[in-house]
This record gives structure tokens, C-alpha cells and sequence, in this order.
């Protein structure tokens, strides 16, 4: 930071009028929504390229439920096979630790810090179980 912008902040932060502790709150609170959303855009990005890098032999992955929470405390990404057969030969070849791997080192690469990268849960469902469990509807079956 220059000189010259160290001294525009110090003149902004003494000509902003007080805030109130519900103004001040909000503020806080779209912060942090907008840290998720950026977030929520990385793991999106990272799991794509993950998906792109994959070797030809993991089979086809259909869908995938992904998120970052406030905080950055519970960010996740399931990777949804399409039948139960998929994900027992992705897992048998290992296609999982190398997808679970890959993701965190794309997060890392896409600017994720190193505390919610180690503490990013990878997890793998298949269509067949969403159908299972709850008919089909992906909403209910990962809420």
C-alpha cells in the first residue's frame, strides 16, 4: 500500500458517518455472504477442472452437489456416478483418491487457502442411490 493510499483511507475512515450496531452487522453479514459466493464460484471452477483432467478410464460422473458454507467452515462437493457398478470400479481402481486429490489440488491453484482446502470434504453418491433414497430428487437427497 502507498503512501498516498494509506492516507485516503485514514481521511475515509474519519469522514464516514457512525454506523449504527445493526448497520455495522449487515455489513459484516454481506461480507460474508459475498466471501461464500466467491468461494462457492472457486469450487465450481476447481471441480470442473478436475472432471476435465480426468483419465479415460473413470466412468462417467453425472452430476455433482457442491457448496461453501458461512465462514468457510463446511465447503463440500459430492461427485455423483450414474450407477452403484461405477462408483465400486472408480473406488477399486482408486479413480476416487485420484478425484478427491485432484480437486484439492485445483482449489489450492484456483486461490483457496490452505485451511479450507485441508478441511474441504470430497465425498462420491451415485443416480441410483438419489433414486433410492429419495426418488430422484437431488434437492431432497443432499439436504
Amino acid at each position: 500500500m502507498s503512501f498516498r493510499d494509506g492516507w485516503r483511507r485514514l481521511i475515509g475512515a474519519l469522514s464516514a458517518p457512525p454506523r449504527s450496531a445493526r448497520g455495522e452487522a449487515k455489513r459484516n453479514m454481506d461480507e460474508l455472504w459475498d466471501e461464500t459466493r466467491r468461494y462457492a464460484v472457486v469450487i465450481r471452477v476447481a471441480t470442473d477442472q478436475a472432471i476435465a483432467y480426468a483419465p479415460d478410464e473413470i466412468p462417467h460422473i453425472r452430476d455433482r452437489d457442491m457448496g461453501a458454507s458461512i465462514g468457510l467452515d463446511r465447503c463440500h462437493c459430492c461427485y455423483v456416478f450414474e450407477t452403484d457398478a461405477d462408483l465400486a470400479f472408480a473406488k477399486e481402481q482408486q479413480l476416487t483418491d485420484w478425484l478427491d486429490r485432484t480437486t484439492r489440488e485445483q482449489l489450492a491453484y484456483n486461490g483457496c487457502p490452505k485451511w479450507v482446502v485441508d478441511k474441504f470434504h470430497v465425498s462420491f453418491t451415485t443416480h441410483e442411490d438419489v433414486v433410492r433414497k429419495a426418488g430422484g430428487d437431488y434437492r431432497m437427497y443432499f439436504s
